[in-house]
This record gives structure tokens, sequence and C-alpha cells, in this order.
């Protein structure tokens, strides 16, 4: 599929990328990946880019090496498994992403595999190894230093500037392919943003629903 040519010149082309292993809902691809597909938009370009059937490391790192590959700007990474609730509009969500301009920036979700843990997104102890849950917070953009992919815009030069492998990662080194990546990408100089404006449903966790969306939280990290 072509790049979606309705946007302005000069405007960025981002590749929609879906690290897909298994069956979604409906609810899913009418609210997220039918809208990013489908809906035309003049601040970017747009290009979904598909991996079925693999692991999700080898997933990640096949769909960035397309997108580089094919121009992108931006590579999108967006789950099977997330639906945007604050803004509910995917592509305002993708709109907001891009504004930031920050080589890597990502929107919120609840954590899935850690107990106790309502966001996914946590700070690094580097001499020993931990990671500690980010709870609170009272700006709008604040730093990570891994979060989920869910929902996340990375700039292609972050690519481009972090030795492979990205995402083909030791389960003896860090808990997830994206913990891995984040953390090599740190190394070559680039942070992990959290835009807390964008707060997205985790399909098989809590629902975010309005009254879980305050502007901020009352304790800065």
């Amino acid at each position: 599929m072509a790049w979606n040519h309705d946007a302005i010149i000069n405007t960025p082309k981002v590749a929609l990328c879906l690290p897909h292993t298994g069956e979604v809902t409906t609810a899913w691809a009418h609210r997220t990946w039918g809208p990013l597909v489908y809906s035309r938009v003049t601040f970017c370009m747009k290009k979904p880019l598909m991996a079925n059937g693999v692991p999700v490391a080898v997933a990640r790192e096949s769909l960035a090496e397309a997108a580089i590959q094919d121009g992108a700007d931006y590579i999108f990474f967006i789950d099977s498994d997330i639906i945007a609730e604050s803004p509910d509009d995917i592509n305002e969500v993708l709109s907001m992403l891009i504004e930031d301009n920050l080589p890597i920036v990502s929107g919120m979700y609840r954590a899935k595999k850690y107990n106790m843990v309502p966001w996914a997104m946590w700070k690094h102890n580097e001499k020993t190894g931990d990671f500690k849950p980010i709870v609170s917070w009272n700006k709008p953009l604040i730093n990570a230093d891994v979060a989920g992919m869910g929902c996340m815009l990375i700039k292609s030069e972050v690519f481009k500037n972090t030795p492979k492998p990205w995402f083909r990662w030791d389960a003896l080194m860090v808990p997830s392919e994206d913990f891995f990546f984040l953390l090599k990408a740190k190394k070559a100089g680039y942070n992990t943003v959290i835009d807390t404006r964008i707060r997205c449903s985790h399909i098989n966790t809590i629902k975010m629903m309005p009254s879980d969306i305050p502007s901020f939280e009352n304790i800065d990290i």
C-alpha cells in the first residue's frame, strides 16, 4: 500500500506499525485500526505495515526496518489491544504525538503483566537493575526510562542512531522487548517521554473512563 498523499506538502510520513500475533476485537478494529488506516488526515502521510504471526520482538524489528526502508519519518507502534479514550479519536492522538515533536513519545495506558502497577511506564535504576513504576506527576510531558510501546511514536532517526538488534532481547537482561529497545535508545541519547494528556484503554485491563482521566496528578517525579 502506497503512502496516503492527502496531506499538505512537506508533512511527515508516518508508518502505522502493527505487531500482531492473534485475533483482534471488533471494538479495536472499529476504534483504532480502521480510523488509522482509512480516515484521511492532512497533518501527515500514513502507511500501514503489519507483521502477523511472529513473535513480537521479531515483528517490531521487521516493521521498523520496513518503515525506514520506505522513507518513514516516524514509526507509530500501535498494538492490537489499545483503544484511545482521551481523546477518543486515534488520529487526534497521532496528531498530538507529532505536535510534541520529540524523538520518542508515548500515550498512557494501564499495565497488564505487572501486579500493582497502575501505568505502563517506569524509571530504571542502573545500579540495581530495578524498574520503579511511575505513579504521580504534575506536568503534561514527563520523562520515563521505559514504557509500553502500545501507543508510541518514534522518529526514524532514533533507529538509525541506535545499534541493532533493536528488539531481539535477552530475557535475563530485561523483562521485554520494549524495555530492551528503550534502554538502548537511552544510551544513544534519546529519552522516552510520556504525554499524560493521552489516555488509552488496554484491552483485558481496567477500561479507562472519563472519571479516570484527570489533567495531572499532584506529585512531580
